[in-house]
Protein backbone atom coordinates (compact mmCIF):
# COMPACT_ATOMS: atom_id res chain seq x y z
CA UNK A 1 0.00 0.00 0.00
CA UNK A 2 1.27 3.57 -0.95
CA UNK A 3 1.31 6.20 2.25
CA UNK A 4 -0.12 10.01 1.56
CA UNK A 5 3.43 11.04 1.27
CA UNK A 6 4.39 8.61 -2.04
CA UNK A 7 1.03 9.08 -3.44
CA UNK A 8 2.80 10.55 -6.72
CA UNK A 9 5.19 7.80 -7.19
CA UNK A 10 4.26 6.02 -10.37
CA UNK A 11 5.04 2.36 -8.25
CA UNK A 12 2.06 3.21 -6.30
CA UNK A 13 0.03 4.46 -8.90
CA UNK A 14 -2.84 2.03 -9.96
CA UNK A 15 -4.16 1.06 -13.27
CA UNK A 16 -7.01 1.57 -14.33
CA UNK A 17 -8.64 -0.78 -16.95
CA UNK A 18 -12.30 0.17 -18.65
CA UNK A 19 -14.80 -2.18 -20.02
CA UNK A 20 -14.04 -1.12 -23.34
CA UNK A 21 -10.50 -2.40 -22.99
CA UNK A 22 -11.67 -5.50 -22.00
CA UNK A 23 -14.27 -5.83 -24.97
CA UNK A 24 -11.90 -4.77 -27.38
CA UNK A 25 -9.57 -7.58 -26.23
CA UNK A 26 -12.43 -9.99 -25.97
CA UNK A 27 -13.24 -9.11 -29.94
CA UNK A 28 -9.58 -9.57 -30.80
CA UNK A 29 -8.83 -12.48 -28.66
CA UNK A 30 -12.52 -14.06 -30.15
CA UNK A 31 -11.66 -13.24 -33.95
CA UNK A 32 -8.31 -15.08 -33.72
CA UNK A 33 -10.01 -18.46 -32.51
CA UNK A 34 -12.23 -17.82 -35.45
CA UNK A 35 -9.30 -17.32 -37.80
CA UNK A 36 -7.93 -20.70 -36.22
CA UNK A 37 -11.16 -22.22 -35.88
CA UNK A 38 -10.44 -25.55 -37.93
CA UNK A 39 -7.25 -26.27 -36.17
CA UNK A 40 -8.95 -25.61 -32.79
CA UNK A 41 -11.99 -27.32 -33.46
CA UNK A 42 -9.64 -30.12 -34.89
CA UNK A 43 -8.05 -30.09 -31.42
CA UNK A 44 -10.92 -29.90 -29.49
CA UNK A 45 -12.17 -32.96 -31.33
CA UNK A 46 -9.11 -34.81 -30.05
CA UNK A 47 -9.38 -34.25 -26.20
CA UNK A 48 -12.96 -34.72 -26.59
CA UNK A 49 -11.60 -38.27 -28.05
CA UNK A 50 -9.45 -38.65 -24.99
CA UNK A 51 -12.12 -37.32 -22.08
CA UNK A 52 -14.16 -39.92 -23.80
CA UNK A 53 -12.13 -42.91 -23.50
CA UNK A 54 -12.82 -44.22 -20.12
CA UNK A 55 -11.34 -48.04 -20.91
CA UNK A 56 -8.78 -47.30 -17.98
CA UNK A 57 -11.46 -45.76 -15.44
CA UNK A 58 -13.81 -48.50 -16.33
CA UNK A 59 -11.37 -51.66 -15.62
CA UNK A 60 -9.98 -49.78 -12.40
CA UNK A 61 -13.81 -49.19 -11.54
CA UNK A 62 -14.38 -52.91 -12.17
CA UNK A 63 -10.86 -54.07 -9.51
CA UNK A 64 -11.73 -51.65 -7.04
CA UNK A 65 -15.66 -52.88 -7.03
CA UNK A 66 -14.33 -56.57 -6.77
CA UNK A 67 -11.79 -55.88 -4.13
CA UNK A 68 -14.79 -53.96 -2.11
CA UNK A 69 -17.10 -57.34 -2.62
CA UNK A 70 -14.21 -59.20 -1.36
CA UNK A 71 -13.47 -56.91 1.89
CA UNK A 72 -17.12 -57.38 2.19
CA UNK A 73 -17.40 -60.72 2.46
CA UNK A 74 -14.11 -61.40 4.67
CA UNK A 75 -15.59 -58.21 7.13
CA UNK A 76 -18.56 -60.81 7.17
CA UNK A 77 -17.04 -64.26 7.95
CA UNK A 78 -14.65 -62.36 10.35
CA UNK A 79 -17.74 -60.91 12.37
CA UNK A 80 -19.17 -64.71 11.95
CA UNK A 81 -16.52 -66.47 13.28
CA UNK A 82 -16.49 -63.69 16.60
CA UNK A 83 -19.86 -64.73 16.84
CA UNK A 84 -19.08 -68.15 17.25
CA UNK A 85 -15.86 -69.02 18.20
CA UNK A 86 -14.34 -67.32 21.06
CA UNK A 87 -11.53 -65.19 20.21
CA UNK A 88 -8.82 -62.59 21.75
CA UNK A 89 -11.17 -59.41 20.60
CA UNK A 90 -8.26 -57.34 20.06
CA UNK A 91 -6.81 -59.45 17.90
CA UNK A 92 -10.14 -59.93 16.17
CA UNK A 93 -10.80 -55.81 16.81
CA UNK A 94 -7.42 -54.92 15.35
CA UNK A 95 -8.42 -57.78 11.61
CA UNK A 96 -11.70 -56.16 11.56
CA UNK A 97 -10.40 -52.35 11.68
CA UNK A 98 -7.53 -53.66 9.11
CA UNK A 99 -10.81 -55.40 6.67
CA UNK A 100 -12.68 -51.99 7.17
CA UNK A 101 -9.91 -49.97 6.58
CA UNK A 102 -9.66 -51.46 2.87
CA UNK A 103 -13.26 -51.33 2.31
CA UNK A 104 -13.33 -48.12 2.72
CA UNK A 105 -10.10 -47.06 0.55
CA UNK A 106 -11.80 -49.05 -2.12
CA UNK A 107 -14.84 -47.55 -1.94
CA UNK A 108 -13.38 -44.12 -1.42
CA UNK A 109 -11.21 -44.69 -4.51
CA UNK A 110 -15.23 -46.19 -6.79
CA UNK A 111 -16.44 -42.50 -6.23
CA UNK A 112 -13.05 -40.59 -7.12
CA UNK A 113 -13.70 -42.48 -10.71
CA UNK A 114 -17.33 -41.64 -10.62
CA UNK A 115 -16.06 -38.25 -9.99
CA UNK A 116 -13.34 -38.34 -12.89
CA UNK A 117 -16.58 -39.80 -14.96
CA UNK A 118 -19.05 -36.74 -14.29
CA UNK A 119 -16.08 -34.40 -14.58
CA UNK A 120 -15.10 -35.82 -17.87
CA UNK A 121 -18.57 -35.51 -19.21
CA UNK A 122 -18.85 -32.48 -17.82
CA UNK A 123 -16.15 -30.86 -19.99
CA UNK A 124 -16.88 -32.77 -23.10
CA UNK A 125 -20.34 -31.43 -22.65
CA UNK A 126 -18.76 -27.64 -22.61
CA UNK A 127 -16.20 -28.50 -25.22
CA UNK A 128 -18.90 -29.31 -27.63
CA UNK A 129 -21.12 -26.16 -27.01
CA UNK A 130 -17.66 -24.14 -27.32
CA UNK A 131 -17.28 -25.92 -30.88
CA UNK A 132 -21.09 -25.46 -32.02
CA UNK A 133 -20.34 -21.82 -31.23
CA UNK A 134 -17.45 -21.48 -33.25
CA UNK A 135 -18.69 -23.87 -35.99
CA UNK A 136 -21.70 -21.03 -35.87
CA UNK A 137 -19.69 -18.04 -36.45
CA UNK A 138 -19.46 -16.98 -40.13
CA UNK A 139 -17.11 -13.94 -39.66
CA UNK A 140 -14.74 -12.38 -37.87
CA UNK A 141 -16.64 -9.94 -34.97
CA UNK A 142 -16.75 -6.15 -36.00
CA UNK A 143 -18.02 -5.46 -32.57
CA UNK A 144 -18.50 -6.82 -28.51
CA UNK A 145 -21.22 -9.10 -28.82
CA UNK A 146 -22.97 -10.22 -25.52
CA UNK A 147 -24.58 -13.14 -25.94
CA UNK A 148 -21.24 -14.59 -27.80
CA UNK A 149 -19.15 -13.08 -24.38
CA UNK A 150 -21.87 -14.72 -21.85
CA UNK A 151 -22.00 -18.23 -23.78
CA UNK A 152 -18.13 -18.66 -23.80
CA UNK A 153 -16.56 -16.28 -20.78
CA UNK A 154 -16.32 -18.04 -17.61
CA UNK A 155 -14.36 -15.59 -16.01
CA UNK A 156 -11.61 -12.94 -16.40
CA UNK A 157 -8.82 -11.51 -14.11
CA UNK A 158 -6.41 -8.79 -14.92
CA UNK A 159 -2.86 -9.85 -13.80
CA UNK A 160 -0.85 -7.49 -12.24
CA UNK A 161 1.27 -7.09 -15.34
CA UNK A 162 -1.70 -5.78 -16.84
CA UNK A 163 -2.76 -8.16 -19.27
CA UNK A 164 -6.16 -10.10 -19.23
CA UNK A 165 -6.86 -13.55 -18.65
CA UNK A 166 -9.55 -15.32 -19.66
CA UNK A 167 -11.45 -18.52 -18.39
CA UNK A 168 -13.69 -19.71 -21.17
CA UNK A 169 -16.24 -22.46 -20.41
CA UNK A 170 -14.32 -24.76 -22.15
CA UNK A 171 -12.21 -24.74 -19.47
CA UNK A 172 -9.42 -23.40 -21.54
CA UNK A 173 -7.58 -20.15 -20.19
CA UNK A 174 -5.93 -17.58 -22.62
CA UNK A 175 -3.79 -14.35 -20.78
CA UNK A 176 -3.58 -11.29 -23.97
CA UNK A 177 -1.35 -8.40 -23.15
CA UNK A 178 -3.37 -5.12 -23.42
Amino acid sequence: QCSRKFKNDERCKTPHLYEEDVKAVFVRTMNGMIEDKDDLIAEYKQIIRQLTDHAALDLEAKQQTEEADIVAELIRKCIAENATTPQDQETYLERYKGLKARYEAATQRLKQIEDQRTERKQRRQKMLEFIRMLENTDGLLTEFDEGLWNATVEAVTVQVDGSIAFKWKNGMKTSIPL
